[in-house]
């Protein structure tokens, strides 16, 4: 993925009969650091749609979405990472984000499940048991276990 392109990207042509999965990356990052978890997706279920913009950009996600679809929201898994191991003035985040921004009260609260990871900003990606805990989320979501 070219990270200069800014805009919502489809890695293939839509339909209808796959489940949309939107990716949006954090600061300093870029859609293609994805890699990892959209590698391990079902192509066959799922199809991956990505948020990609420049970081400087101010990027308010609760504009997105049409406010008619707030009744029907898609079910939400908040993921974030924090980094025991960093040297900082602020022990509390990624290395990066400040985990209050990641943790809004809003987010939480939206959130049918919320899961931390002992990592720094960009490795936190391509950690195994998130990517197992992001499948293991879209099973229950599929299963009906989760709405």
């Amino acid at each position: 993925m070219d990270r200069r392109y800014s805009g919502l990207m489809f890695l293939e042509g839509y339909d209808e009969n796959k489940t949309p999965v939107l990716f949006i990356h954090g600061m300093g990052a870029s859609g293609s650091d994805f890699e990892a978890i959209i590698n391990q997706m079902d192509k066959d279920r799922y199809q991956v749609w990505i948020v990609n913009y420049p970081t400087a950009l101010s990027l308010t996600l609760t504009n997105l979405f049409n406010k008619e679809l707030a009744d029907n929201k898609p079910p939400h898994y908040l993921m974030f990472a924090f980094d025991n191991g960093r040297i900082s003035s602020n022990p509390s985040g990624d290395g990066t984000i400040d985990l209050t921004s990641q943790l809004t009260p809003l987010a939480q609260q939206q959130a049918e499940k919320l899961s931390g990871y002992n990592e720094n900003h960009t490795t936190v990606l391509t950690n195994p048991q998130l990517v197992s805990d992001l499948v293991k989320f879209w099973q229950q979501v599929e299963a009906g276990k989760i709405k």
